[in-house]
């Protein structure tokens, strides 16, 4: 299963990557709200093999899983595979320069789902990529809100 969104952010390419991409462990339960828990077993730089223990919460079931960081291609995005009990999630987020200037952030999520769930998944896309397309929206909303210059 594939699941897809796009986000706009006027923001630069860098300072999009940089929050979304470059610290993805932190950022991600900002902006994944399946997210209960998400602990780096290294340090806090996301390099290739870099690797979390991931909490999350779906429907009404805890689950514990791995995500670990497969490809960097900075400052145009990244690849994380996470592997769950019940499914492995390929997450490839892209960042695209924009001519007038922002960013475009593209997320795309591959679900190799296992049992019933192969057999629901097609019924929920729907849902699923408009649960995306919010997440990428509070996405949006942490980086902006972190690039904010200071006032006084």
């Amino acid at each position: 299963m594939r699941i897809s969104a796009d986000q706009f952010i006027d923001r630069p390419i860098e300072s999009v990557f940089e929050r979304l991409c470059g610290q993805y462990f932190v950022y991600q339960r900002v902006w994944d709200p399946s997210i209960i828990e998400i602990v780096p077993t290294g340090g806090s730089t996301i390099s290739i093999g870099s690797h979390a223990r991931v909490t999350r919460k779906t429907k009404n079931k805890v689950e514990q899983g791995e995500s670990t960081i497969v490809a960097v291609e900075a400052p145009n995005g990244i690849t994380v595979e996470s592997n769950y009990p019940k499914n492995r999630e390929i997450r490839r987020i892209s960042c695209h320069r924009l001519n007038g200037g922002g960013t475009r952030l593209h997320v795309e999520i591959d679900s190799e789902l296992h049992g019933i769930a192969k057999l629901v998944a097609p019924l929920a896309l729907n849902l699923l990529e408009k649960a995306l397309a919010y997440s990428l929206h509070v996405a949006k909303l942490a980086v902006e809100e972190s690039d904010a210059p200071d006032h006084i």
